[in-house]
């Protein structure tokens, strides 16, 4: 038995090869896009690499749907943060259901960013743009807020292996930067897809469930304010 799904936005395309006795769709392929404008999804949001104590107020950390500076009523999810810990990493993440579970995947995760920052703009520890490493990946199971020991101090760090700032990790891996292609110096708002060239492989959970993760490491030591408009997650079960 074949299925064929199709919404018009977000796009959510599945192809099913298959159903079972109970006539439950079983995933191969799923293709989906989400458009901050005119929502969040099912996304959440989040912020780690800074201590647990302290003037956490100092990081403005905020997660926000607003405006896009010079779009009009067109809205994006916006983030901002202070890196004085030199190391934040802010992400997003979703569950996808409904795949074969324990089965490997191929994830590509394209992303567009709406970043004012061009190859001259100079900041304390590098440019705000090439300094702020965009990330993708895909795991298994949620991604969780954890704290841990480092000499006298606690930090807060994710439970995944994302790498850190401009080197990827086993869950997450490089795609590009905060700058936005303009070789200016001044600010320019400016979109700026970015996807992984190589598929990243990923085993679903026993119940049949992948977390697609995006996320900015910076190592820029200063304000990021910049925003997402869309992601969109593709999958292909690996045969």
């Amino acid at each position: 038995m074949t299925y064929l799904r199709l919404a018009l936005f977000p796009i959510a395309l599945t192809v099913c090869f298959g159903c079972n006795e109970n006539n439950h769709q079983s995933i191969n392929s799923f293709d989906q896009a989400f458009s901050f404008n005119d929502g969040m999804h099912n996304w959440s949001s989040d912020f780690v690499d800074y201590p647990t104590l302290g003037e956490t107020s100092l990081y403005r950390l905020n997660w926000q749907r607003s405006e896009l500076p010079l779009r009009g009523s067109e809205r994006g999810l916006r983030v901002q943060f202070n890196n004085a810990s030199d190391d934040v990493f802010a992400y997003l993440y979703r569950e996808f259901g409904g795949l074969r579970p324990s089965t490997n995947y191929d994830i590509t995760i394209e992303v567009t960013i709406y970043t004012p920052f061009s190859r001259g703009i100079g900041g304390i520890g590098g440019s705000p743009g090439e300094s702020n490493a965009v990330k993708i990946g895909a795991v298994a199971e949620a991604p969780a807020r954890v704290v841990v020991s480092v000499g006298n101090s606690t930090y807060w760090r994710v439970s995944i292996d994302k790498g850190n700032q401009s080197q990827g990790g086993e869950d997450m891996v490089v795609v590009g930067s905060l700058f936005n292609g303009n070789e200016s110096d001044q600010l320019v708002w400016t979109s700026v897809p970015m996807k992984n060239v190589l598929p990243h492989r990923v085993r679903s959970s026993n119940q049949g469930t992948i977390w697609a993760i995006a996320g900015i490491d910076s190592g820029f030591e200063g304000f990021t304010e910049v925003y997402f408009e869309s992601i969109r997650v593709i999958a292909q079960e690996v045969p």
